[in-house]
């Protein structure tokens, strides 16, 4: 990772959403002091921190690490519900497309391995 780009886009993104430090901290269900720290670049957050600040701000972890400068919202499936549901959405409709491919058949047999569900 390359630190120099997480405290600017952290700063970016909390100002974007009018939170203060304190409320992104708590927000993050961390310490006020540990989010001063990210944001000042003296620390850098642990992988499971650094997934939840992308899933908060909507954007990707390459969006915070600099990897990508693309403002891409994450897309996160946060519970066995979700999953079942699209692996249905899936199945109703074989054809679902993106980019002009079909993609039903080759995730729905990604999302059946990893949830279990038959």
């Amino acid at each position: 990772m390359r630190p120099c780009f997480l405290p600017e886009r952290l700063y970016e993104l909390r100002n974007k959403n009018n939170l203060s430090k304190a409320e992104a901290a708590r927000r993050l269900g961390i310490s006020k002091s540990a989010y001063f720290y990210y944001e000042n670049g003296e620390r850098n957050p642990t992988l499971p921190i650094l997934e939840r600040i992308a899933q908060i701000f909507n954007v990707s972890v390459d969006y915070l690490t600099g990897a990508s400068d693309h403002l891409e919202p994450a897309c996160f499936i946060t519970d066995d519900i979700e999953l079942v549901n699209l692996i249905r959405l899936i199945r109703s409709d074989p054809e679902i497309r993106y980019d002009d491919e079909t993609i039903g058949p080759r995730l729905f047999q990604l999302l059946r391995g990893k949830s279990g569900y038959k």
